[in-house]
């Protein structure tokens, strides 16, 4: 196993952005474990999930779950 902790983000605050029906919009600033600071934009929904990744040779990898009721 390998040490993860300088992948440990510090969420330092946290601010809802955007409100709709079945969404939120969040924006959090984040302290990074080289002593800097970043920021961290989502979207909060109960149904789903995807992650987008984008390759060194620019190829997009989408991963996408959905949760059923």
């Amino acid at each position: 196993m390998t040490d993860s902790k300088h992948l440990i983000e510090t969420t330092i605050s946290s601010e809802i952005i955007f409100t709709g029906a079945w969404t939120k919009l969040r924006s959090d600033k984040v302290a990074l474990p080289d002593g800097t600071y970043g920021t961290r934009e989502y979207i909060e929904h109960s149904g789903a999930v995807a992650i987008i990744a984008i390759t060194p040779d620019e190829q997009i990898i989408l991963e996408y779950h959905s949760i059923k009721k």
